[in-house]
């Protein structure tokens, strides 16, 4: 195995391990945003179930990347940045309620 082909595996693992444990807190989010829309909580339940859906598609687009990266397509130092990106996007619009670009 190549050195490149190497850092791209690694790359890609690394990023599945973050977004496996994005997806996890995003499907509690849901869970607990279901929870409470069904005990009179629907207006604090429907914002956590939306948080968590706007964390399952920041999951989904480092999914893509993993996937370019995997298929040769982009490179793990430009993969890694699109993902810190992606995750900044999601931090800016969970402090603000607006994207960062």
């Amino acid at each position: 195995m190549s050195s490149r082909t190497g850092s791209r595996l690694w790359a890609a693992i690394v990023m599945g391990f973050w977004i496996g444990l994005f997806v996890w807190g995003a499907w509690w989010l849901l869970q607990r945003g279901w929870w409470m829309m069904g005990h009179d909580w629907v207006l604090t339940g429907l914002a956590v179930v939306l948080i968590g859906g706007l964390m399952l598609g920041v999951c989904a687009r480092g999914v893509t990347l993993v996937l370019s990266l995997l298929a040769g397509r982009t490179t793990p130092r430009l993969a890694r940045r699109d993902f810190r990106n992606s995750l900044a996007d999601f931090l800016m619009f969970m402090k603000t309620g607006l994207w960062k670009e």
